[in-house]
């Protein structure tokens, strides 16, 4: 007995703002729950792509480039992109999981995983007429 007192692993949890259904992230109006081992992913630029030449003039090319700059690789990435609106046409490489009027939310495949110290593109059209319009993105990793 008292060598596993000695040797005893104490856990202790507090409760920092989890609901039953997990945390909340959130950048402008797109919005995710984190699940599990998820984390939010902060460090990512989006910008619109200039050198796409759309057969439609109102369809646009954004570029996310996500950095992976953790001590943990990133095995499944979600997102979810607020557009008003606009409309999405297509996240690459991914599978929109949810379309809603004016989000939606997409997973990236199993095989496109984020080692740490890496970086990621995705690619997502947008249909808008709305001249300088940038979708608001969050981001979630499984660790």
């Amino acid at each position: 007995m008292e060598d596993f007192l000695n040797n005893s692993i104490e856990i202790t949890c507090t409760n920092s703002g989890a609901d039953k259904e997990g945390t909340l992230v959130q950048n402008g109006k797109a919005k995710l729950i984190l699940k599990g081992s998820e984390i939010e992913i902060k460090d990512f630029k989006v910008k619109v792509d200039s050198e796409y030449v759309a057969q439609n003039p109102n369809e646009k090319m954004y570029v996310i480039t996500i950095n992976n700059n953790t001590d943990s690789d990133f095995l499944i990435i979600r997102g979810n992109i607020y557009v008003g609106s606009n409309r999405i046409l297509e996240v690459s490489p991914s599978v929109v999981t949810c379309d809603h009027i004016d989000n939606a939310t997409f997973t990236l495949p199993h095989w496109v995983q984020l080692s740490k110290g890496s970086s990621l593109m995705l690619y997502i059209m947008i249909r808008t007429t709305e001249e300088n319009f940038m979708p608001d993105i969050v981001l979630s990793a499984t660790i």
